[in-house]
């Protein structure tokens, strides 16, 4: 895997419009205006500087509307899409393990082959051919996409662990347990992921897995180029700081996700390698 391509964040389509304006507001992002894709009664808008695309169902009639049978109205995620250098290689390579294609579409140089998520902890992983590398407009309020954190059951936390690493080559070392908070956890911050889940039935965490169920995504990890004028600026606009924590050069700063559609925003100073 060369690298994340974009989260794309599963919405209903009547939300879509207000939570482009609240994420460019907040990221300093260029989503454009959403469009509806021809038959399939989905909009969809996507900003590859920033990694993220929002989209979803216009209706009951839509084509993807069965997604919220199993997924929350607000802060779910659909696919997370990652690009490769072969396509045909990768998925030939993957299905040779025993993963399955569930469905593949696109002209050359922007296919893409949808992996079933039912072995995956419920997650959608994409393999593209489309490289997004200087697509987009850099934002103005945050320095780059950073990593999107996977919640899982904590019994699954090191199953999780080596699937990811089977499927993306990921490097996860094995998981840190953070006692005071109940908390599993391992990233790989060049591949743009974080596994994490409650180590214990009372962990902070668990109410949250126990609400978004399988496929569940813990906050969007944004780095910034100073978290303090970033924190104000947010501020200033009306947002809500949640929490925040860590020391100097490895702070973060999690946004209210009432405020973002369900969805939680992290400013964080320590840098991918």
């Amino acid at each position: 895997m060369r690298r994340i391509n974009r989260v794309e964040l599963l919405l209903p389509g009547p939300d879509i419009p207000a939570a482009v304006a609240a994420f460019n507001d907040v990221l300093g992002g260029h989503l454009p205006v959403p469009e509806e894709v021809p038959q399939q009664g989905v909009l969809s808008t996507t900003d590859y500087a920033l990694g993220i695309e929002l989209y979803g169902p216009t209706g009951p009639a839509s084509t993807r509307w069965s997604a919220f049978d199993t997924k929350p109205r607000r802060g779910a995620v659909g696919p997370i899409v990652f690009e490769v250098d072969d396509l045909d290689a990768a998925r030939a390579e993957l299905e040779h393990k025993g993963y399955r294609v569930q469905f593949e579409f696109g002209a050359p140089g922007v296919r893409q082959a949808h992996l079933d998520p039912e072995l995956l902890f419920g997650y959608g992983i994409t393999l593209t051919e489309r490289a997004s590398e200087g697509l987009g407009v850099q934002p103005t309020n945050v320095r780059r996409f950073q990593r999107i954190e996977l919640l899982v059951a904590g019994e699954d936390v090191e199953p999780a662990i080596a699937v990811f690493r089977d499927v993306l080559g990921a490097d996860l070392a094995p998981p840190t347990h953070i006692d005071e908070h109940g908390i599993l956890t391992t990233w790989d911050l060049r591949l743009g992921i974080e596994i994490f889940g409650p180590s214990r039935p009372d962990s902070r965490i668990a109410p949250r897995l126990a609400r978004k169920g399988r496929g569940a995504i813990g906050p969007i990890v944004f780095e910034v180029h100073d978290l303090d004028a970033t924190k104000a600026a947010v501020l200033a606009k009306g947002y809500r700081v949640h929490f925040e924590f860590g020391g100097a050069g490895e702070r973060q700063v999690h946004l209210d996700d009432s405020q973002l559609f369900g969805y939680g925003i992290t400013f964080t100073e320590r840098r991918a390698v």
